[in-house]
């Protein structure tokens, strides 16, 4: 990937071989070019995320604070909100198969009537039904203005002079519905981490109580997500990742080569790589615990305490998101780590 060269090897020797030869001259290539993507589609997440940024700058100008207070971080989170479920967020662009147009693929699709949707089901005695009798598997004129009335609402949130209780719900209510009506659009929204923080601003009868249950959502966020990579599976994440990593140091062959047990006649991934994933795994369950014990309240009983304990947290956080930001993955789940 790095010089981004065609794959070495002859097309039509490759196609005549079987499975298990194709196999193993596809993980051959990865491990020498990675993914073999060409540099437009990488300048085009650069050009992206500098939007991204610039949005969310614009967004924070409707407030009363600067652009890092608190009131900047509730639009934040409502501006991924509306970002990830316009389809400009995670999963976008030319590396998830997205060419033309790059985004708002998803916003086509939830605005486009007769579309197939997913209701949420439940487990019944005569099997798996649709919570709401009338969801339907196609998108109706309901669905539509409802996904047109969520971006409303959240761009009516986000311009309004605070965010509070009155700004907020109608968000909460619109994407809780659309959930039932269409599992995909409460995914694509990434519902689990924004709208969970949405409810934290809705329901705080202070600024205080508020922050504090959107740390615990992110909290939770972080855990969950180290244990979700509890496996002997993880290791072939980190060992394809670093093959395809674009900026990163480790595109130098022979770190890529450490990767595998015994390069090229032994491509299952060696001690290093299940150190370094299992390590990853680690780092991602301590930090956020560091950070939530961390802080005034535990000065007097803890050894990283206060300031310390915060900032070593928060360096930790910061390049562990920054690892896998450039690893640039299949799929390019860039914003979460932004």
């Amino acid at each position: 990937m790095g010089s981004f060269r065609l794959a070495p090897y002859d097309i039509e020797a490759w196609k005549r071989g079987d499975l298990r030869e194709k196999i193993r001259i596809g993980a051959l290539s990865w491990i020498q070019y990675g993914f073999g993507v060409p540099p437009l589609p990488v300048i085009f997440y650069i050009l992206k995320h500098y939007f991204w940024y610039w949005a969310w700058r614009y967004f924070s100008s409707f407030g009363t604070g600067g652009w890092l207070e608190p009131d900047s971080m509730q639009r934040l989170i409502l501006f991924n909100m509306l970002f990830e479920v316009l389809g400009m967020g995670c999963a976008s662009g030319p590396l998830a198969g997205q060419f033309l147009p790059p985004v708002l693929n998803p916003a086509y699709h939830f605005l486009w009537l007769g579309t197939l949707k997913v209701p949420y089901r439940v487990n019944l005695r005569d099997g798996r039904r649709p919570l709401l009798p009338f969801a339907g598997t196609r998108r109706t004129v309901v669905d539509v203005s409802l996904y047109a009335g969520l971006i409303a609402a959240c761009l009516r949130a986000l311009t309004a002079p605070t965010i509070g209780y009155d700004e907020c719900a109608p968000v909460v209510a619109l994407l809780t519905l659309l959930g039932l009506l269409d599992t995909t659009i409460w995914l694509a929204a990434r519902s689990e981490v924004y709208l969970s923080m949405t409810i934290c601003f809705c329901l705080a009868d202070t600024p205080a109580s508020m922050w504090t249950g959107v740390k615990c959502v992110q909290l939770g966020i972080w855990l969950w997500s180290s244990v979700s990579k509890w496996g002997a599976w993880f290791p072939h994440v980190i060992q394809t990742m670093i093959c395809n990593s674009f900026v990163f140091p480790f595109t130098l062959q022979s770190v890529r080569r450490a990767m595998f047990r015994k390069y090229p006649a032994d491509l299952r991934t060696s001690s290093l790589c299940q150190l370094v994933a299992h390590a990853g795994t680690a780092t991602e369950l301590a930090f956020p615990l560091l950070l939530a014990c961390s802080g005034p309240a535990f000065d007097a009983s803890w050894a990283l305490t206060g300031d310390v304990g915060a900032a070593l947290g928060l360096f930790v956080m910061t390049g562990f998101h920054v690892f896998i930001f450039v690893q640039i993955a299949m799929g390019a789940p860039q914003e979460w780590n932004m």
